[in-house]
């Protein structure tokens, strides 16, 4: 197929071609009625040169003009007197005159003809360099940051489908950039946050050391100051392997494989690092659902989000509470609801569950990545979480992961 630019120019080569076999054809004929016009006069020369000289033969010249039988005879007395062939006719330079006229109206037209077609080829050319050239002051306004002008063109040509996907780029550019900008700042919050939730129990390690190095204290007092310097330093540790964690997912460096996984080995997997903090609080843990029931997720990954929602659920779940956990599934998705009857979650606190590091007013030790980073996982799966809570009541969080229908 011939690109819209080309098919332009045979577009315009067949309209210039047809005009100048036209004009050619109406040239030649002017030039036909003037040779005939030439030989008429030649014609009248003859006959009134005969009937000058022989008037009374002028019924049989006309009859042999009109009718003539033979040019042998003619030809015999041309010769006789030198005029062997056309060019020797007097008169024929009139005849001549009409050749190099007929050659020069048809060089004219044709110098026409290319005239126009060369104009018509630097007229698509200029408009093509003016192309060209905003094009270009285009990419230098993009390349300074300037992405307000708008080139696309709603056009069936090559350069308007350029300039559309230029624009279409060019998008995507901006959506970086505002997306890298938007990565930076939210990077300054993430280390000002890390920063904030690192000084607190440094602060309280550097107080519980400078009460170490005083001699006078007592051995219960001193191993009350350690085991509280060891909370700390475990707090630390959740807080850099957390960290730790939620950065690989958000670089995308973690691969989460899908494999076949029952429901409830998820669930005795993440539950069996809680169950003596769960026990010491006597706390009831409760599932509910159908052992067949499977899912297609990253056992690992997806074990590590549902430690961190029952662990708030035990973390806010009152001494001799309940946790219910019960999953059901249907065509569409498996859902998996994790139920405590605990404290619950304000309405202020309720739309800022899942960002890092909000804990909100109900746990000040919080330091608010574990729901952070179960949603992350969730979502990379094909999944979506939500939560449903009442002051006083209980807090449910229901997971939904949706099934590969196609």
């Amino acid at each position: 197929m011939f690109h819209t630019s080309t098919k332009r120019y045979i577009k315009i080569f067949i309209i210039i071609s047809s005009l100048f076999l036209g004009v050619s054809i109406v040239s030649n004929y002017m030039l036909y009625r003037s040779y005939k016009e030439i030989l008429y006069d030649n014609y009248n020369s003859i006959v009134s040169s005969i009937f000058n000289k022989y008037p009374d033969l002028e019924e049989d010249v006309m009859d042999s003009l009109i009718h003539p039988i033979s040019t042998e005879d003619g030809e015999r007395i041309l010769q006789k007197y030198g005029l062997n062939d056309i060019d020797g006719y007097e008169y024929m330079g009139t005849l001549k005159d009409l050749k190099w006229q007929m050659v020069y109206h048809t060089l004219l037209i044709g110098i026409v003809f290319i005239f126009v077609l060369l104009f018509i080829y630097l007229y698509d050319k200029r408009k093509e360099y003016l192309r060209i050239e905003q094009i270009q002051d285009y990419f230098n306004r993009v390349l300074k940051g300037d992405y307000s002008i708008d080139i696309r063109e709603y056009k069936e040509s090559e350069f308007s489908s350029l300039k559309n996907d230029i624009y279409k780029v060019t998008n995507l550019l901006k959506e970086k950039e505002n997306y890298s900008s938007h990565e930076k700042k939210h990077l300054a919050s993430v280390l000002s946050d890390i920063s904030h939730q690192l000084k607190t129990p440094l602060t309280s390690m550097y107080v519980i050391n400078d009460i170490l190095e005083n001699d006078d204290i007592d051995y219960e007092k001193k191993k009350e100051m350690l085991s509280k310097n060891r909370a700390q330093l475990e707090r630390i540790e959740w807080l850099v392997t957390s960290l730790l964690k939620l950065s690989r997912l958000d670089s995308g460096m973690v691969t989460l494989k899908q494999e076949n996984v029952f429901v409830y080995e998820l669930l005795e997997r993440a539950i069996s690092p809680l169950r003596i903090p769960i026990e010491l609080k006597e706390q009831n843990i409760i599932i509910e659902g159908d052992n067949n029931i499977c899912i297609s997720v990253d056992e690992k990954w997806t074990v590590e989000a549902l430690v961190n929602i029952i662990k708030n659920a035990y973390e806010h779940t009152p001494v001799a509470g309940t946790i219910t956990i019960s999953y059901t599934e249907n065509p569409i998705y498996t859902e998996i609801k994790i139920q405590d009857t605990g404290e619950g979650i304000s309405s202020k606190d309720l739309p800022h569950i899942f960002e890092r590091f909000y804990h909100g007013n109900t746990n000040k030790e919080s330091i608010g990545i574990g729901l952070n980073m179960a949603k992350s996982i969730i979502e990379k799966q094909n999944g979506y979480i939500k939560v449903e809570s009442q002051k006083k009541v209980g807090t449910t969080f229901i997971l939904q992961f949706y099934k590969n229908i196609l």
